[in-house]
């Protein structure tokens, strides 16, 4: 059973719509902070649990069970992203999980001058750390993600 983070969310969604079209709706496991949100998946056959990077005790619920658990990573920056993917690790360990698949970025190295690639070195080196097996996807820049990070300069006119 594969366990998908952030199902609800745009990336997490996609990939549970994959999914379902390679295994049945049974061995996957959809962690979602709002299961309302979720009702279409449930409807589908999929195992909506809640799960909150920022609860361990509501992610051991998400996670039980699992052989891999895909974490997308945190829709945050800096230090508080770090312990929202640290506390998905550590939890993955505690429940048994067999391999960890993470949404990291191409070119995630320490000291980068791009602070979501060092933010995704830093949780990759937790990963190497946990033990687990583990595998970072290694994504390009998402183009909306420019949008986020230019911030008032549309409005502005200076970037």
């Amino acid at each position: 059973m594969i366990v998908v983070t952030g199902a609800t969310g745009k990336l997490g969604r996609a990939i549970v719509e994959d999914l379902l079209q390679r295994l049945p709706a049974n061995e996957v496991v959809a962690s979602v902070r709002d299961a309302d949100k979720a009702k279409g998946l449930a409807a589908r056959g999929v195992d909506v649990r809640t799960g909150d990077f920022a609860d361990a005790g509501g992610l051991r619920k998400a996670f039980a069970g699992a052989g891999q658990v895909l974490i997308v990573s945190a829709d945050k920056l800096g230090e508080e992203a770090l312990q929202l993917h640290r506390t998905a690790i550590n939890t993955a360990q505690d429940v048994g999980v067999h391999r960890i698949l993470y949404t990291s970025h191409m070119g995630a190295r320490p000291a980068s001058p791009f602070l979501p690639a060092d933010q995704h070195a830093g949780t990759e080196a937790d990963l190497a750390a946990s033990g687990l097996t583990y595998t970072s996807l290694r994504h390009g820049f998402y183009a909306e993600s420019c949008l986020q990070m230019i911030g008032d300069s549309l409005r502005t006119g200076d970037l």
